[in-house]
């Protein structure tokens, strides 16, 4: 789940990434992409509902989220995939 701002923009990006498709329900938001390193700006449209956000990567990583806003500065939010995670033995 992410709390996003409502009235700013908030920038989502994948780390040594690039987002290259959003989904997510019709005027739920508002998203422009920074062709330069492979982030999106995304604006909430003001509805008041949660909604579920899909993303992949050029990579071919895919995240999702429950995207709710709340009154705030915008936010950037970094996106870690698990596997990245992963401990070596």
């Amino acid at each position: 789940a992410l709390t996003l701002s409502q009235g700013n923009y908030n920038r989502l990006l994948v780390k040594n990434d690039r987002i290259i498709e959003a989904v997510f329900p019709p005027n739920a938001m508002g998203i422009k992409r920074d062709e330069q390193d492979g982030s999106v700006y995304v604006m909430l449209s003001g509805l008041n509902s949660s909604f579920t956000l899909f993303l992949t990567t050029e990579s071919g990583r895919h995240f999702s989220a429950t995207i709710q806003g709340e009154e705030s500065l915008g936010k950037t939010i970094e996106l870690i995939s698990e596997q990245a995670l992963a401990v070596k033995s």
